[in-house]
């Protein structure tokens, strides 16, 4: 839980280290029920301007924990690699994180956003799109097990290419699978307008791109019509 920050400082402290986290380039405090308090104390022990890899996955984190994050990620100006996959934390505060790691966090190459309940609103895919586009290294992306759909997803989805088109773009790993781009078997006309929307923007980045190697769109629920319009666009990819 939080008391664990305290613990593990003070066994820095024993083994010569300075009391903080100068200096530390690797941080793994994956399942370990941390809350927003417990990442808050963390950021009281000093700047994390020298981390490469920050992995808080699997954690008690939730739309509450967006300051006290931003605020830890804020000075990692050489942090390379992200993962806060399987927390609670939304739209609003994927939201704000995407816009920090634009500005602050240029070397990411790695971002873990798995089952993070992204896609409830269209805000999560926008700034995600928007990070796509943006980050000129990014390379490895998860974002399987949410829920992004609509006009969120569309965003993401036109992100995607613009990073596989434009100079300078790497994401070559993508996982999106268990989102909810398809339409599965709703009638709902607006969501079977949206699906094939989906796989109209998919079908443009396998036309158009040059980057992406890997990507993984299992458990969307395309329909039969979906799936064809992107295996078409397989057909002239490359990569």
């Amino acid at each position: 839980n939080d008391d664990y920050i305290d613990a593990l400082l003070s066994v820095n402290r024993s083994i010569g280290g300075r009391g903080g986290l100068h200096g530390i380039k690797y941080v793994n405090l994956s399942e370990n029920q941390l809350t927003e308090q417990g990442i808050a104390k963390l950021g009281q022990y000093g700047s994390l301007k020298n981390l490469q890899s920050l992995n808080l996955s699997s954690n008690r984190l939730d739309d509450r924990s967006g300051a006290a994050a931003c605020q830890l990620i804020r000075d990692c100006h050489q942090l390379a690699d992200l993962n806060l996959s399987s927390n609670s934390l939304g739209d609003a505060f994927v939201e704000e994180l995407c816009h920090l790691l634009v500005i602050q966090c240029s070397r990411l190459e790695g971002l873990g956003l798995a089952r993070c309940k992204i896609g409830n609103s269209p805000r999560g895919g926008v700034a995600l799109g928007g990070l796509v586009g943006a980050a000129r290294r990014l390379s490895s992306l998860d974002l399987n097990w949410n829920v992004m759909h609509g006009s969120g997803a569309h965003a993401f989805l036109r992100g995607l290419h613009t990073n596989g088109t434009h100079p300078g773009g790497k994401l070559r790993r993508l996982n999106i699978a268990w989102n909810r781009l398809g339409s599965g078997s709703c009638a709902d006309l607006v969501r079977a307008r949206d699906a094939t929307e989906s796989a109209t923007l998919l079908a443009k980045v396998f036309r158009d791109g040059s980057i992406l190697f890997h990507l993984d769109l299992s458990y969307n629920g395309f329909n039969a019509d979906d799936c064809g319009i992107i295996g078409a666009a397989l057909q002239t990819n490359h990569t």
